[in-house]
């Protein structure tokens, strides 16, 4: 692109010199470009050394994106052959140690360079997140027993008033809001002095003024008349619970300065008595939470990132080592000001010597992270003190080049009305590229929805969507949907558009809308990932596993496709366990009574620290006695009953084996053993589904490798990654996905879109939570609220809590709709708004009317509404302009408008900005009313596509293989467990369906049968040489979605952990002697070889003209069951046969491949025909890749009748399975390669006739 010359406002940026510098920069005005243009100035025209240069910014890839734009300037600059070009190239080679880093990557390397100063151990790490949270949990549960270990009856009650929970979100959350302001060690601050008799006076003197307004007779005088009578009798004042009972009843206006001063008197006198002592019990809590929390992380030899910036403060405050960073950094660029907090300006200005230069550059504007403790008052009084000092520059850049003018016209005239005073209008940039924006209409778009009548007679919209999304919130996803499918009609990419939300509550509402319009919705991180229905589904199950009366946990996993039974079911089973009761027992009952062995297992059971004690072996008639209503079990269906006995055999099986599975193995065995994971698949977007159950099973696995393997700590870890829900959804297409993208707005910030769409505008602007407990001021030290909360009686307010709040609510208000303008600024082309209207409109601005509303008010435009009787008969005199009728212009008094004709707001046009001089026409926001009725409905069904006719040749859906009527999944075999039965019948019986562990046997020619469960392969082996096959594959899956890249060594090692391969402890001593030495990492290499070998293969670069897709799941039919797996890599190629690739991770032992390949004509058919049915292929080719040799490809093309025939061979196997015939195998084919490690050997079966070879494989053992 061509480089632009500096504006007038970026070049006085660029080079001003004064001490203090505080630039404003507006969103899209180049403020990147000037932060490199200034380094460079610095290190390139001036002499300053780099090493003299300190650029801060808020996230580690802003970092990176700095760093590698300085570097490209550099590279521009070294091109000429002057001083300044020798010195743009010198600096080059250096440009990689620069300090262009984070605050918190600054501070590591600060304390990494004086650690014993700092106090840390010179081998300090820093706790990621979730290890954070975890030893955050662990810390709160240590010090709650230590606070109730007097066992005293007050902190009891204290604890029992908020509950676990509560108290834990209290205490956490004061905690860290205390450490971001700096204070090393958080206490709360002594409570106010209170003084009951002082407010006792003021509410003797407030019922005597109510009741001079009152007259005689007046029924309202008689609680102001007998208030005063208990409050003015001698002796002792009243108690709390007396104040108390003095409340009037009713909201009688005449009597509010009586009840505001008698509320007071309650809350004084609460404070110097229990309400005081609860607020002790919190400060006390805190300060062991505190303590337990250091210990916690001791333990794990690390410290957060708050200990970071808190520890590197103190260090520059110190005399020695503060004075030499000071002078060491004579500049210091600060990026996104507006998201510090008092902290982090606290290591700013330890780091700014007499003459060191400070540009710091934010837009208050854009400051929408209060909750990640970002303090805009920072922002603000540094601006105050910068336009106050004369030798200070205040400099702003308001030219924006993002985006179009008719965009930016309507952002000022959004931010004008939103944000009043404190908006600072933007400027064009530059003269737009085109006239006028792909696609019809105006620029700018805002479409209003109706709130009521899409539950209406006639009305349908075909959910497909979690039941808490309201219809009015589908339509509106419906409308939206259908006016980006128009613009991607009228030529706009489908990436190149984006759907903005601020939170993901409604996702699955817009991921429906934008794929039944064939948009391809791909979720892009954000929140979401724990509000998944898959994630609750199975996270219930594992709760229930742990324990069975957990009730809640329980009807989950009924009502999830675990078992899927109906919702009158889940009554009858309460209703015959009575109420307060436990349901499990009723549940044990019902299975016992259809004849399920509850009681008799052959595998031991779980030690009791692991699990809940087992109960004892009961029958149905035992089982019945402690339940409310038995007979209830009768009325449950044939069906349902059948489903229920079934979960429960599971359950029953899953919690016996819990304490012998990884975590991740538990949660496979789940899924599988109860059918969630078929369940899931045969699921619209059943990939996606699944997707989440992965990722679970891989938060488990490093959650085991961090914290051991612990069922329940693994619960409460996911308990509290579900409170703070910052994970994002497991991702199912590259980032290059052909997709409309649905994002967090803070997700979004800092980039752009040609399209920008920001509906759920009708979302609160306070939404999201409730009020918090206790409330710290800002001051220093900090005013406090408390809300006393009591059993069994309402709350109590104490301190400054009702202030406090109000100011915290108007803050959330003010960032609500900062939020909304930054969404809209990611708009270059096009700006969509949308929202749910009320009918009505609100009375009053309060600070969490939503955005939506702000609007419609503002523009003056109608309402839509739900179509009746009386819209259509409205008589039309009553808007003829006569007194009382609309003024002139204003749209929202008119007759009933019609919804099919959009309204147009005119918008004042945008200003050029400085040195620019252009003029540019002013614009209209173009509004159209989406009203509920039978027609507008059928509309929105109507955008449901043939999403394979518009799916382009190997994307889309994944080709699960679909059948009318669907596939009911019966006992789900896989390939493998076919091939195993018509092997050896016997050994598929005793491995596969009595589900004995496998001996593994090296006989050796002494003695050729070998000892039983001898062998150079035990379990951990064959689970090492399993993972190390997952994380090859994981990593070919990686290096496809990215182009075929070749994954790094730091890539390699995170899968292998979330494999459950430990690289650190794996390989041969040679290998890890060599890791340790600096080396090349060969357990890394180990894993990266092979899918180096096949990046080069002939058959990788053959494919590279098809579209390819990785991990592809299949289901195929086969006599009453369903045989699952996925496929490697589908290449779907242009006249030729669609091509299945299976890698394999066999070892050879110089075997040819072809004839390995033989071993696995079973899966082959089975892909082959999996392939052909989805495709409609009447041929397909499947290739084995044995990565040992990825060169030689065993390839194989079935025809029709080949596939055919494997499908007969696979129906014959499962009637022969059904049948229970489970023969062995003849004896001339037992070799020692399909005998060893079999249970039966030596037992039950005489194995081979002849001793095995010597050179014993265990790869291929088991």
């Amino acid at each position: 692109a061509t480089r632009r010359s500096p504006t007038p406002e970026q070049r006085a940026a660029i080079e001003a010199r004064a001490r203090n510098v505080l630039l404003e920069a507006g969103a899209g005005s180049g403020k990147t470009g000037v932060m490199v243009e200034r380094y460079c100035r610095l290190v390139v025209d001036e002499g300053v050394s780099p090493d003299a240069v300190l650029a801060f910014t808020f996230t580690d890839k802003a970092a990176a994106e700095l760093r590698a734009r300085v570097r490209a300037e550099l590279s521009r600059r070294a091109a000429g052959s002057d001083a300044k070009a020798v010195r743009a190239a010198a600096f080059l080679s250096t440009i990689g140690g620069a300090w262009i880093t984070t605050i918190h990557g600054f501070c590591n390397r600060l304390l990494a360079a004086h650690p014993v100063a700092a106090g840390v151990d010179p081998g300090f790490r820093v706790l990621d997140q979730p290890e954070a949270e975890r030893a955050a949990r662990e810390a709160f549960d240590s010090a709650l027993t230590e606070f109730l270990a007097g066992a005293e009856p007050a902190r009891e009650e204290t604890v029992a008033a908020y509950d676990l929970e509560g108290l834990r979100a209290v205490v956490v959350a004061t905690h860290d809001e205390l450490r971001s302001r700096g204070v090393a060690d958080p206490a709360l601050p002594d409570p106010p002095a209170s003084d009951p008799a002082e407010a006792l006076a003021a509410t003797i003197e407030a019922a005597g003024e109510c009741l001079e307004e009152l007259k005689e007779g007046d029924a309202r005088r008689l609680p102001l008349e007998e208030a005063l009578a208990r409050l003015t009798e001698p002796g002792p004042p009243p108690t709390l619970a007396e104040l108390e009972a003095l409340r009037p009843g009713g909201k009688a206006k005449p009597l509010a300065p009586f009840r505001e001063a008698l509320e007071a008197a309650i809350a004084r006198t609460a404070e110097v008595g229990e309400g005081g002592i609860a607020y002790r019990h919190l400060a006390d809590l805190l300060r062991l939470y505190t303590a337990a929390f250091e210990a916690a992380k001791e333990r794990r030899a690390g410290i957060d990132f708050e200990d970071l910036q808190i520890l590197a403060a103190r260090l520059l405050e110190r005399a020695e080592i503060g004075q030499a960073y000071r002078g060491r950094f004579s500049h210091l660029l600060v990026d996104e000001f507006q998201d510090t907090n008092r902290l982090q300006l606290r290591l700013i200005e330890a780091l700014q010597g007499p003459k060191t230069q400070l540009v710091v550059v934010g837009d208050e504007l854009q400051s929408i992270y209060s909750f990640r403790h970002a303090d805009l008052e920072v922002f603000r009084r540094r601006r105050e003190q910068v336009d106050a000092d004369p030798a200070a520059e205040l400099m702003e850049l308001s030219g924006n080049f993002r985006s179009r003018p008719e965009v930016i016209a309507a952002f000022n005239l959004f931010g004008a009305t939103l944000l009043g005073p404190a908006y600072r209008p933007l400027r064009v940039g530059a003269p737009p590229a085109e006239p006028a924006p792909r696609g019809r209409g105006p620029a700018v778009e805002l479409h209003l929805t109706a709130r009521d009548g899409w539950d209406g007679e006639g009305i349908e919209l075909e959910p497909a969507i979690d039941g808490r999304t309201p219809l009015n919130c589908l339509a509106e996803a419906r409308t939206l949907a259908a006016r980006l499918r128009e613009l991607h009609e009228a030529g706009v990419e489908r990436g190149a558009m984006v759907v903005l939300l601020r939170a993901f509550t409604h996702l699955d509402a817009y991921e429906d809308s934008l794929a039944r319009a064939g948009l391809r919705p791909y979720v892009v991180g954000g929140r979401g990932y724990w509000s998944q229905q898959q994630v609750a589904d199975v996270t219930a199950l594992l709760l229930t596993i742990a324990n069975p009366l957990d009730d809640e946990a329980l009807f989950g996993a009924l009502a999830s496709p675990a078992c899927a039974v109906a919702p009158d079911t889940l009554w009858l089973l309460r209703a015959a366990a009575g109420r307060r009761r436990h349901v499990w027992p009723a549940l044990e009952a019902l299975a016992l009574g259809e004849g399920a062995d509850l009681g008799r297992r052959t595998e031991p059971r779980p030690a009791p620290s692991e699990q809940p004690p087992p109960a004892p072996e009961e029958t149905a008639e035992t089982a019945d006695r402690g339940l409310a209503a038995p007979e209830r079990l009768d009325d449950i269906p044939a069906g349902e009953r059948e489903l229920l006995t079934e979960f429960a055999t599971q359950l029953v099986g899953l919690r016996a084996r819990a304490p012998r599975l990884s975590l991740s193995g538990l949660i496979e065995s789940a899924v599988t053993e109860t059918g969630y994971d078929l369940a899931t698949l045969l699921r619209p977007a059943g990939e996606a589904r699944l997707a989440n159950v992965r990722k679970l099973s891989r938060l488990a696995a490093a959650y085991e490798s961090r914290e051991g393997r612990d069922l329940r700590g693994l619960l409460d870890f996911l308990a509290a990654r579900a409170e703070s829900d910052t994970e994002a959804q497991a991702a199912t297409a590259a980032e290059g996905h052909d997709g409309v993208r649905i994002m967090t707005v803070h997700n979004a910030k800092g980039l752009e879109f040609e399209v920008v769409a920001v509906p759920d505008l009708s979302r609160g602007l306070l939404s999201g939570g409730r009020r918090p407990v206790l409330a710290l001021g800002r001051e220093q030290p900090p005013r406090i609220g408390l809300q006393w909360r009591r059993l069994g009686r309402p709350s109590v307010n104490l301190y400054d809590y009702g202030d406090l709040i109000e100011a915290g609510e108007a803050r959330d208000s003010e960032e609500g709709l900062r939020l909304f303008h930054v969404a809209a600024t990611r708009a270059r082309e096009r700006l969509i708004l949308s929202g749910v209207v009320k009918p009505e409109a609100p009375k009053e601005m309060k600070p969490g009317t939503a955005v939506v509303e702000r609007l419609v008010e503002a523009l003056g435009v109608p309402r839509p509404t739900a179509e009746t009787a009386e819209a259509e008969t409205a008589d039309p005199a009553a808007s003829d302009g006569a007194p009382g009728g609309p003024a002139a212009g204003d749209h929202s008094r008119t007759a009933t408008p019609d919804p099919s004709k959009p309204i147009e707001v005119p918008v004042p046009p945008a200003e050029p900005r400085p040195g620019l001089d252009e003029t540019f026409p002013a614009s209209v926001i173009e509004v159209r009313l989406n009203e509920s009725s039978p027609e507008r409905a059928a509309e929105l069904r109507g955008l449901h596509l043939d999403a394979a006719a518009d799916r382009p040749l190997g994307t889309g859906t994944p080709p699960l293989v679909e059948r009318k009527p669907p596939i009911v999944p019966s006992r789900p075999l896989s390939y493998t467990a076919i091939s195993a039965f018509e092997e050896c019948g016997y050994r598929f019986y005793m491995e596969r369906v009595l589900g004995l562990p496998a001996a593994v046997t090296a006989p050796t020619r002494e003695s050729p049968g070998g000892p039983v469960g001898a062998g150079d392969e035990g379990p951990s082996a064959r689970e090492e040489r399993s993972a190390r096959g997952a994380a090859v594959h994981a990593l070919l899956e990686w290096s496809q979605a990215n182009g075929w890249a070749m994954p790094s060594a730091e890539l390699a090692r995170r899968h292998a952990l979330a494999a459950g391969l430990d690289l650190g402890r794996s390989g041969s001593p040679g290998q890890q002697r060599a890791a340790a030495g600096g080396g090349a990492d060969p357990a890394a290499e180990e894993l990266l070889g092979p899918v180096r070998d096949w990046l080069g293969s002939a058959l990788r670069e053959e494919i590279a003209a098809g579209r390819a897709r990785a991990e592809v799941p299949i289901l195929l039919r086969a006599r009453g069951t369903v045989l699952r797996g996925s496929i490697d890599l589908l290449v779907e190629r242009e006249g030729a046969p669609p091509l299945v690739v299976d890698y394999k991770t066999d070892r050879l032992r110089d075997e040819d491949p072809a004839e390995r390949a033989a071993h696995y004509e079973i899966q082959r058919s089975i892909y082959a025909l999996a392939a052909a049915e989805s495709l409609g292929a009447d041929e397909v080719e499947v290739a084995y890749v044995f990565l040992e040799r990825a060169d030689a490809p065993s390839r194989t093309i079935l025809t029709r009748a080949e596939m055919d025939a494997g499908q007969a061979r696979i129906d014959a196997a499962v009637e022969a399975i059904s049948a229970g015939a489970f023969s062995s195998a003849p004896e001339p084919d037992r070799t020692w390669d399909l005998c060893r490690g079999c249970p039966a050997l030596g037992r039950l079966c005489s194995g081979p006739p002849a001793e095995p070879a010597v050179d014993f494989d265990p790869v291929r053992a088991g």
